[in-house]
């Protein structure tokens, strides 16, 4: 029941409303074309976007490793997971890549697509609270009646139900700066969120990590929050060899972890 409630509590990321854009090369033949599938701006340091640079972020730099190998044109598309699920449905797009959970990949909707053979990473929901807290949280069942923080547009499913059980005051905001600064102000309890997103925020804001609790509510024995790329189905196989063989080369040579440690970076100690 636990893992379950935690798998819909981090798909909530794939769940948020964005407008749809898309930027083409009109010199790209189609057949070098890669749509690549972008689900929000609420979701730094996974996919974002930037007035002047676009599409940025850990996936988008991954995407970009493995378009460059397969000689293809990254075509970026935004849209909201509900819509992009039937983009997909419709085969609006052709040979796509986006991410997803693992967990997805043996459900009916997403088993004819190729997931990759290792993960990208793991999501890690946790609670979040300042460090000098007069009631610290260190559990799910401490958020009776607390003020809860959680970000406006996001589905967070059977998670939104279980909290008001719990008689918590939950309350939406748009951003995860917002949230943060709240807390800081003493005007909410606890925000729920995803640690990479809020190790990001953190350092956007030239805050100190140490400052705040970040209490993990993920089993230490659950495989199903893992993340990959996805590739479409009709993807041409070699493709989807470069897609793993890029993986396997980041992992192994530590590439991937410092990637995502360049997004997550805490602000350095003063002296």
């Amino acid at each position: 029941m636990l893992t379950s409630f935690l798998r819909t509590l981090c798909c909530f990321s794939f769940c948020v409303s964005a407008s749809a854009t898309s930027f083409h090369d009109d010199e790209a033949m189609p057949d070098k074309v890669l749509d690549y599938l972008v689900y929000s701006d609420h979701n730094a340091p996974y996919q974002f976007s930037d007035v002047e640079f676009g599409h940025k972020g850990i996936v988008c730099r991954i995407v970009d490793v493995i378009a460059a190998r397969a000689g293809s044109v990254v075509h970026p598309h935004m849209e909201p997971i509900k819509r992009l699920k039937r983009s997909i449905e419709t085969r609006k797009y052709q040979r796509w890549i986006t991410y997803g959970m693992r967990s997805w990949a043996p459900t009916e909707a997403w088993k004819k697509h190729h997931f990759s053979d290792l993960d990208i990473f793991q999501f890690n929901p946790v609670l979040v609270q300042p460090a000098n807290a007069e009631t610290p949280i260190n559990a799910l069942v401490d958020i009776a009646h607390r003020r809860v923080l959680i970000i406006n547009g996001f589905d967070y499913g059977p998670t939104y139900d279980f909290l008001l059980a719990r008689g918590a005051d939950i309350e939406t905001v748009d951003t995860q700066q917002i949230a943060i600064s709240m807390l800081n102000q003493g005007r909410a309890d606890v925000f729920l969120e995803d640690e990479f997103r809020v190790r990001f925020t953190l350092s956007s804001m030239k805050l100190r990590a140490e400052n705040f609790n970040m209490v993990s509510i993920r089993p230490a024995s659950d495989q199903g929050l893992g993340v990959a790329l996805v590739m479409s189905q009709d993807m041409p196989e070699e493709n989807v060899k470069i897609m793993n063989q890029v993986l396997r080369e980041m992992t192994e040579s530590g590439e991937l972890k410092d990637l995502i440690g360049q997004y997550v970076a805490t602000v350095p100690n003063e002296d």
